[in-house]
């Protein structure tokens, strides 16, 4: 209060000292008119105007105003200082008190940070207050600063120091709307490699694409929509998103590869992939020349998974496969190539001191193998783990193997899942070292007496096999016969069987037998 008190006084001061400075040297201040005010309600008043009135003595020739308005009476639209003064015959000056008038005379008005009064369907505009204080705004929104986005008209009221409405001007805001843009696919989104889609839209002005002109074809993998302008062009419209797949078939690769315990053939075990369009699969074999693979078969989606190569001798070398899919419009992937398995091959030979070398070519893949397990069997008993070396080492040397018979395999684990449909475990061939110091690697010892035969093979020189499996392969690599080794002998009937080659194997030790 004593602030305000003090800023009215240098107010007042001011106002004397301009008086002051009108009068001229030598003239004279008096009251001969009695010049005086009489103001019509308070001096603080809410409305937008105040009427003002002098009163005085005699007949003053003109009333003056201190803000250059003349006359006796007026009307006072603008808050301030005011006094009144006239001059006497002999030109000395008669003035009224000073008095501060103080009426609504605040100019509001709402306003948009850019001066647009309209903006595009499904955004917002911003509006803006001109007066700093409470703001109430008519849609029922407060802040000096709002967004609205639907057309109307917008004004706001608030609060002067004096406890005054200040009401605003009106500000119409429009809402433009805007078109839709609808999308005509010709075509399906999803294709085969080498094929296209067309996108058409409709809608709006000067339609284009994300990646080029109305109507577009489509022939990448990608996500595409159109846009264009409304009729004004005032405003961007954008069409909904639509996503075109160009299929290039899947790469999958092997999770291992086995030799069979049961049959003694490699396996070929892998995961098969849902959902990537996948109708089969077509298993490759590295021919006798280098980086040139042969085609064993096609495995459909369905069944995959495993796969035995029947004609393989896993006794003989080491072998390299992969597999390519096949995706439903009948393209093979072009890079299953990169991704091949090379079998572990094992021999073995006798020391000069009894004790049992073993040599294998390495497995070779895309992962990084860590390690090698070292498997024995002594007299056809179970297979236990004896050693295990790293996966840079190729070979180990068993120093003090028991007596009599003794089959080994060389073994590594995947560090990758072959999921439900075999072991993630790449074992070897088997070898067999006898305790008479003969490597049996390669070598078998039974032989078929009645080869070829009408469907009744005899086998002789199974010693030693006893409680051993023989296993009888179609040329489809199915198993049509079973059985154990109870003898030195053993007889196996296929008369039932259609005439053509089968393949006759004993732990891994494969013979060719011809049906008439």
């Amino acid at each position: 209060m004593k602030k305000a008190i003090t800023i009215l006084c240098l107010v007042l001061m001011q106002q004397f000292n301009a008086i002051a400075q009108i009068w001229p040297p030598g003239f004279c201040y008096n009251d001969a008119y009695q010049l005086n005010f009489t103001i019509s309600g308070p001096q603080i008043t809410c409305n937008d105007s105040l009427f003002v009135s002098t009163s005085y003595v005699g007949q003053p020739t003109d009333i003056y105003w201190s803000d250059g308005y003349v006359g006796p009476d007026r009307w006072i639209t603008y808050s301030g200082v005011y006094y009144a003064y006239t001059y006497d015959s002999t030109f000395c000056i008669d003035t009224t008190e000073i008095a501060y008038i103080s009426v609504n005379d605040v100019y509001a008005y709402p306003y948009t940070s850019n001066f647009q009064t309209s903006f595009c369907e499904g955004s917002s505009i911003t509006l803006n207050a001109s007066y700093n204080g409470v703001i109430l705004w008519n849609d029922g929104q407060t802040g000096t600063s709002i967004a609205v986005n639907a057309s109307g008209d917008y004004s706001f009221t608030s609060t002067d120091q004096n406890g005054c409405t200040i009401t605003s001007e009106t500000i119409t805001i429009t809402e433009i709307p805007v078109p839709e843009i609808t999308i005509n696919i010709i075509g399906d989104t999803v294709f085969c490699q080498g094929g296209s889609v067309t996108l058409e839209a409709t809608g709006g002005s000067n339609l284009y694409w994300n990646v080029g002109t109305n109507p577009t074809v489509a022939t990448q993998t990608g996500t595409y929509y159109a846009y264009g302008y409304d009729s004004t062009g005032a405003c961007y419209v954008q069409s909904e998103s639509i996503n075109v797949t160009a299929l290039e078939p899947y790469t999958e690769s092997l999770c291992i590869v086995s030799v069979d315990t049961l049959t003694g053939k490699n396996q070929l075990i892998w995961s098969p992939t849902p959902d990537q369009r996948i109708v089969s699969y077509n298993v490759y074999r590295e021919s006798n020349v280098s980086g040139t693979y042969t085609l064993l078969g096609n495995v459909p989606f369905a069944s995959a998974g495993l796969f035995t190569d029947v004609s393989g001798i896993p006794m003989q070398q080491a072998y390299t496969y992969y597999i390519a899919t096949v995706d439903s419009c009948g393209f093979e992937d072009a890079y299953a190539n990169l991704y091949p398995h090379t079998t572990l091959h094992l021999t073995s030979s006798l020391g000069v001191n009894g004790e049992n070398n073993l040599n294998w070519s390495p497995y070779i893949t895309t992962f990084f193998v860590t390690s090698y397990d070292i498997y024995r069997s002594n007299n056809y008993g179970p297979f236990t783990s004896i050693a295990t070396v790293s996966g840079s080492i190729s070979s180990f040397s068993d120093l003090t193997p028991p007596s009599g018979n003794n089959r080994y395999f060389v073994g590594l684990t995947s560090p990758n899942s072959c999921g439900s449909n075999g072991s993630s475990v790449a074992r070897s061939n088997m070898v067999s070292n006898q305790a008479t110091g003969i490597a049996e690697n390669e070598i078998r010892t039974w032989n078929v007496l009645s080869n070829p035969s009408k469907g009744i093979f005899e086998f002789n020189g199974l010693r030693d096999l006893t409680g051993d499996i023989i296993t009888i392969y179609n040329a489809l690599g199915e198993i049509v016969h079973r059985s154990t080794i109870q003898n030195d002998w053993a007889r196996i009937d296929l008369t039932n069987q259609a005439a053509g080659i089968y393949l006759a194997n004993i732990n891994g030790n494969t013979v060719r037998l011809i049906k008439e």
